[in-house]
């Protein structure tokens, strides 16, 4: 009975089903209620507004490539493979230390300083600062005068060289002996190159191998411990060469400086330290006082040099009856110059000669006398007392200086000295 009920059920159902299935062939095709709702209408087509034309960006090249820091230039075949032959390679132009100021500037290197300094005798400057057409890669030299006479800086020689990776433009290199390239060569490179350095200082940054030939001639590199790069390299050869003889007019040695026609001897030695006032034998003096004034009152040079170059100095001795005395003196004029052409700077004598200084202080005065006499004065004077003897000394002037000397309680030493500046003379 429970079976014949599960069969009718089941054919109901399914009858039910096929009349669902059926219908009119002309009705469409029904929609599930999930396809209804996600079915939208085609959208109308949105107008697109025409592009505003904008200049695009320039896109780099694919195939260029970015500029080398450091540029591939060839060793110049004039460089020497001697490393002391003090050659140097920037870009393509080959050149010697020393060189002369006007020869680098030939080469299109600008001095940055003021060129319109002079330079003493076996002068120099240092660090003069040059930069390549102006504004380009950098370097620091010293600059020397090798001739006798006062010269201008452009007339005079530059004897080293120095420059490191932030100084170099790009593009630029500096080439040494054997190929030694700043910002490109290695320790090892100048090792192989030039052989063990004179000496080798290390640091935690920085290690620094040194080439000596002398202590005018050398060459230092320095070498960055991080990256193991060359980037400082520093030249100096301070020894004159054929090609860097200066030019300059040869004055007559003979000829009397201008500047000792500017003398004035004094009218009183007075009381004035500052002065610079000195009696001897009897004539005064306001030191630095020319020879000639010293050759007019009776003394003769008996032992000199030939001559002095430019404000150079140097002791000689001069005599006048049976006495002897040994002075210092300065040549103050611009050209080379025989010692009679030049000034007494320092002169100092014992109680054999006739010396009296300011206030009167001369040979035979006591400790207690001088110290009364300077006191008097208002000199500013300072005491030195040592075992055998003491001394008094008075500061004044430009570089002037007294000096007293008094043994077993008696003036018997005294000295007297002015060396003033070039530009400073006849100021006081």
């Amino acid at each position: 009975m429970k079976k014949k009920l599960v069969i009718v059920l089941l054919s109901t159902w399914l009858c039910i089903i096929l009349a669902a299935c059926g219908g009119d062939s002309t009705n469409e095709d029904p929609v599930s209620p999930v396809e209804e709702a996600t079915e939208e209408p085609e959208p109308e087509p949105t107008e697109v507004p025409e592009p505003v034309e904008t200049e695009a960006p320039e896109e780099p090249e694919a195939t260029e490539a970015p500029e080398e820091t450091v540029p591939d230039i060839n060793i110049n075949t004039e460089l020497s493979d001697d490393l002391y032959s003090f050659q140097v390679q920037f870009n393509n132009d080959v050149f010697n230390l020393p060189i002369k100021f006007a020869d680098l500037e030939k080469m299109g290197w600008v001095f940055q300083d003021d060129t319109s300094m002079t330079l003493e005798p076996y002068q120099y400057l240092i660090s003069g600062t040059w930069r390549m057409d102006d504004d380009g890669t950098r370097i620091y030299t010293n600059i020397i005068n090798f001739a006798p006479n006062v010269l201008p800086i452009t007339d005079c020689v530059v004897a080293s060289l120095s420059v490191d990776e932030y100084d170099l433009e790009e593009g630029d290199a500096f080439i040494l002996p054997k190929g030694i390239q700043l910002l490109v060569s290695t320790e090892d490179d100048i090792i192989a190159a030039y052989g063990e350095p004179t000496e080798l200082r290390e640091s935690e940054s920085f290690n620094y191998l040194d080439y000596e030939m002398n202590y005018d001639q050398n060459i230092e590199f320095m070498i960055d411990t991080e990256t193991g790069k060359l980037v400082e390299i520093a030249l100096e050869n301070m020894i004159e060469t054929e090609e860097t003889a200066q030019d300059y007019t040869a004055a007559d040695i003979n000829e009397v400086p201008a500047v000792v026609g500017q003398y004035v001897a004094p009218k009183e030695l007075g009381d004035d330290f500052d002065a610079c006032t000195v009696e001897l034998d009897g004539y005064l003096y306001t030191l630095p006082a020319p020879m000639a004034e010293f050759e007019k009152n009776g003394w003769k040079i008996t032992d000199a040099p030939d001559s002095f170059v430019a404000q150079d100095a140097g002791f000689i001795d001069i005599m006048k009856g049976n006495q002897s005395m040994s002075v210092y003196v300065r040549n103050y004029g611009d050209n080379e110059t025989i010692p009679a052409n030049c000034f007494v700077t320092s002169i100092s004598g014992d109680d054999s000669f006739d010396i009296i200084i300011p206030c009167g202080i001369t040979f035979g005065m006591s400790d207690a006398e001088v110290k009364s006499v300077l006191d008097k004065s208002g000199a500013d004077y300072e005491v030195f007392e040592e075992t055998s003897y003491t001394r008094y000394y008075i500061e004044g002037g430009v570089g002037n200086g007294y000096a007293i000397v008094t043994r077993e309680g008696k003036v018997d030493d005294l000295e007297v000295s002015n060396a003033p500046k070039a530009d400073e003379l006849f100021t006081y």
